[in-house]
């Protein structure tokens, strides 16, 4: 795909005439031009056309969190009038980005579920009498992938696959089932997925399908999975909501051609959650050798609520016994315990998994713009033998805050020790996260491994103890720090 072509390049103006026709050329390989594209600026005293609808091209990222939003080069133009909306819910619309853009292209979040709506107008370019487009373009786009069918509300998600089964002509497709927006559901026993890539879509952010797990039940994966838009119940339980299959698929075994690992290549995911009653671990790898290649956990809230009588497989929210994530991102989510137990670790990897060990060039942990509250507070943030001390392992954990987490030594906890620039860890990056505890800034203590700004004072949660972690403390508020859902919603 080319670069993005910017009109209105300042140095442009600024070069001899070449020619009696032609006011100049300029590469403007650092603002989006190719270097071997020259854009000719000899259109003057016109009126400007906005490009149709069709010839715009939205791209998502690897990721899925952004999207560049490009069309063509209009000859004359000295920028375009933008508008992005978030449509969806037609009584709550959202304004995502609106401004002039200086240039053909313009990058902005993404999320999925989401339809939107795109305005755009060519504006002229004064100086040299150009005048502003009469047309504005409208485009509607979606992020909602097609979805296979339907369960109805009041469904036991068990039964329903027991008596259905999955296609079998969509091998190495994702199976979109869509739950009805605020139906109620059940889970009474494990959930077999296979080899079978599956998304389980609540059809509302805002009225999230409702689905209530019983005792031992669990999803059982063994491929990409992933979960969203739903209220989940998990109080009757203690078993992980979603675990590694006890039968992995022997195909994908040493699927990257090094290693033993079952390694699972598609995310596994939990979006747009709000779930309740986590008595034991969330994500497990049932004790398998998997290397799990994205977990994603994304605008979740999760209520953690242990137990003294509860038994967490090895006390870790999200365990890997025999395996590992090779890269985890967990962002613009709230963890919050009111348990009278805890868990010993917020990750925990109990082997020497890593990314050269199942295939892959980097590992990584992500936390961004999370919440958390209350979670190991006596015990350790990360453990992983495997990503100590090792190049390949990579670090970004920003804009967050740890209240009462990791016994006050989150950050060195997460690096295992090593401290940034020392050479020994790959790219490594922490940046305005605040550390609370019992009161206190302790942010002395991670100071040594926490390489960039950190925010020391008190959030200031407007109700942590009933679930309300709008912070008030003014610099969380001036870098909009913590789960972004609390300034919104609050």
């Amino acid at each position: 795909m080319k670069k993005n072509h910017f009109i209105t390049c300042s140095k442009l103006f600024g070069l001899a005439l070449m020619g009696a026709t032609v006011l100049g050329f300029a590469s403007c390989a650092e603002d989006g031009y190719d270097d071997d594209e020259r854009f000719e600026l000899d259109t003057r005293n016109a009126k400007m056309v906005t490009p149709a609808a069709d010839v715009i091209t939205i791209t998502s990222n690897a990721t899925g969190d952004k999207q560049t939003i490009q069309w063509p080069i209009v000859k004359g133009a000295g920028g375009f009038e933008m508008k992005l909306e978030d449509v969806t819910d037609p009584s709550a619309l959202k304004t995502i980005y609106e401004g002039i853009v200086d240039g053909c292209s313009k990058l902005l979040p993404r999320e999925e579920d989401t339809k939107y709506k795109l305005t755009l107008r060519a504006l002229g370019n004064k100086e040299y009498g150009n005048s502003d487009a009469d047309n504005t373009t409208v485009k509607e786009f979606s992020t909602f992938i097609a979805s296979y069918a339907e369960i109805p509300d009041g469904t036991d998600l068990s039964a329903y696959f027991e008596t259905n089964g999955f296609p079998t002509d969509m091998a190495g497709e994702e199976i979109c089932y869509d739950l009805v927006a605020g139906g109620t559901y059940t889970l009474s026993k494990t959930i077999e997925f296979g080899s079978n890539k599956v998304l389980l879509r609540g059809l509302s952010k805002t009225n999230r399908a409702k689905l209530t797990v019983a005792d031992g039940a669990y999803f059982s994966v063994t491929a990409g999975f992933r979960v969203r838009a739903m209220q989940i119940d998990m109080s009757a339980t203690g078993k992980a909501l979603i675990t590694g299959s006890s039968e992995p698929d022997e195909s994908i075994k040493g699927k990257t051609g090094t290693g033993d690992y079952y390694n699972i290549e598609d995310p596994v995911a939990i979006q747009n959650c709000v779930i309740n009653g986590v008595n034991g671990n969330l994500v497990y790898d049932g004790d398998k050798k998997y290397c799990f290649k994205d977990l994603v956990i994304d605008n979740c809230n999760v209520h953690l609520t242990s137990s003294s009588t509860t038994n967490i497989s090895g006390n870790a929210i999200i365990y890997c016994k025999t395996g590992f994530v090779n890269d985890i991102t967990v962002r613009n989510s709230t963890f919050w315990n009111t348990g009278d137990s805890d868990a010993k670790y917020f990750i925990q990897y109990n082997n020497g998994g890593r990314a050269t060990r199942a295939g892959y060039t980097s590992n990584s942990i992500t936390h961004t713009n999370n919440t958390f509250y209350n979670v190991a507070k006596a015990g350790q943030w990360f453990n992983c033998n495997g990503f100590t001390g090792q190049k390949t392992s990579t670090y970004f954990i920003t804009g967050n805050i740890f209240f009462d987490c990791g016994n006050k030594q989150v950050a060195r906890r997460i690096l295992a020790g090593v401290t940034p620039g020392s050479g020994r860890i790959g790219d490594c990056l922490f940046n305005n996260n605040s550390y609370w505890f019992e009161g206190a800034d302790v942010s002395e203590a991670e100071s040594a491994y926490d390489n960039g700004t950190i925010l020391k004072s008190d959030p200031a949660f407007a109700d942590a103890a009933g679930g309300n972690f709008t912070p008030s403390g003014s610099e969380q508020v001036s870098k909009q720090t913590g789960d972004p859902r609390w300034y919104e919603t609050n």
